[in-house]
């Protein structure tokens, strides 16, 4: 029996999808919560992706990533960095990039590249819940 093209294609998209799932799910992946902020040195509404448990990494280390909502389909997405040992003794990077693998209003999955004044980078995945909506406005 002969595949027409459309059916060769659907198969090839299939076999890409199942090799894109299984390799993100041999990924360790960051956990945290997604919540929406007022933006401190970013103007208005930001999200705010907060990750305390990087693979990898120092137990107490934790990493807060704020993009504006607006620029969230652009690829990648420009974003503020803040990396913390515990409390008071935290860094913030001076660029950041979040690739977004899936989105919605209740869950996030991607990626994030950053670094910092003295050259440290780092980059990693995440998986993240919303932890609330936000109710009101920024100035």
């Amino acid at each position: 029996m002969k595949r027409s093209g459309f059916g060769k294609i659907v198969a090839l998209c299939t076999i890409v999808c199942l090799l894109e799932q299984l390799a993100s799910a041999q990924t360790p992946q960051a956990k945290g919560f997604m919540q929406w902020e007022c933006g401190g040195s970013i103007a208005g509404t930001v999200t705010a992706i907060h990750l305390a448990h990087l693979p990898g990494k120092v137990r107490k280390e934790s990493l807060v990533l704020r993009y504006l909502p607006s620029q969230q389909n652009e690829h990648p997405v420009p974003a503020e960095a803040t990396r913390c040992f515990g409390r008071g003794q935290c860094e913030k990077a001076v660029k950041a990039e979040i690739d977004f693998q899936y989105f919605s209003d209740k869950r996030v999955v991607g990626t994030y590249r950053i670094q910092f004044i003295d050259g440290d980078k780092d980059q990693g995945t995440f998986a993240v819940r919303a932890h609330q909506k936000f109710h009101g406005t920024c100035i």
